[in-house]
């Protein structure tokens, strides 16, 4: 499970540094977008880029869920096993 988490975790990571590049650059070009009247579809393209990398960071977060609840299971069941019944 450990090394799907980390490619997981890095194609998460690829996927923000990609958004947050992009961002950057457009607003160092902000002036320049904006005369141009690119600010919507600037817009538009981040907004993109944001929920392809939340699309990509499901896989890294569905395992981390997992491996969550499995520390829980494990925690949790030894406690169930001696509860008393009535």
């Amino acid at each position: 499970m450990g090394s799907s988490m980390s490619k997981r975790q890095k194609l998460w990571l690829e996927a923000t540094q990609k958004r947050i590049n992009f961002t950057t650059e457009t607003l160092v070009a902000i002036k320049n977008v904006k005369m141009l009247g690119l600010a919507e579809a600037m817009e538009k393209m981040i907004g993109d880029e944001r929920r392809d990398e939340l699309e990509i960071s499901k896989g890294y977060r569905r395992l981390q869920t997992l491996r969550i609840n499995v520390g829980m299971v494990t925690t949790i069941l030894p406690i169930c096993t001696y509860w008393p019944v009535d």
